[in-house]
């Protein structure tokens, strides 16, 4: 069942804020102030070399193995031969290498300090009421301020059954299309998707 259908309607204001800040570059509009060289990154080079003992692994006659095959000859007969066949296994040893070692060295570059003028939100104005026909709110500008970003917010409040001797109450946002077809007290199945917003089930 719907209980209220509640809409918010918000209008930002915003004034001009002067701000304090450094950067690589000089924004359009800025004011500069001062500059410094400072350290902006680093890079790797080379410093020097160390020997490092690595452990390594070869391959080193072990023994011979005797080893049988026959020749058939066509005659009913068969020549055997037998060879001997190296068998090899793994061994390991130390090896002395040079590994470089790298230190890091600063890359200076000119950074820039400065004033910025931007608009900034300051204060917001807000209509709400419980009725299908939302209003934009009308702000009070002081000099210098003016109206920015507009935002639409429509919410349901249902309560449905969760035990039979038990109810609970539950707030959703909606879209205005679907939420402007609501009645207050009507008996409706939502749809809740995965973000949290109701949907009318229209079967």
């Amino acid at each position: 069942m719907i209980l209220i259908g509640n809409g918010q309607l918000i209008f930002n204001i915003e004034e001009i804020v002067t701000y304090n800040e450094s950067g690589w570059t000089l924004p359009s509009g800025a004011r500069q102030q001062y500059t410094r060289r400072e350290t902006k990154t680093y890079k790797q080079v080379l410093d020097h070399y160390k020997t490092v003992q690595e452990t390594k692994t070869r391959q080193v006659l072990d023994h011979y193995e005797t080893k049988n095959s026959y020749k058939n000859l066509g005659n009913g007969y068969f020549e055997q031969k037998t060879d001997r066949v190296p068998v090899y296994k793994t061994e390991t040893y130390p090896e002395n290498v040079q590994k470089p070692v790298y230190r890091q060295e600063p890359v200076y570059a000119t950074k820039y300090y400065y004033e910025i003028d931007r608009w900034t939100v300051v204060d917001t104005a807000k209509s709400s009421g419980n009725d299908q026909n939302p209003s934009w709110p009308e702000p009070k500008l002081k000099d210098g301020q003016r109206t920015g970003d507009k935002n639409e917010h429509y919410f349901v409040t249902a309560t449905y059954q969760k035990k039979k001797d038990k109810t609970e109450t539950e707030k959703y946002e909606m879209a205005f299309s679907e939420w402007n077809e609501l009645k207050k007290g009507e008996e409706i199945e939502l749809k809740i998707n995965m973000g949290g917003f109701a949907e009318i089930n229209k079967k």
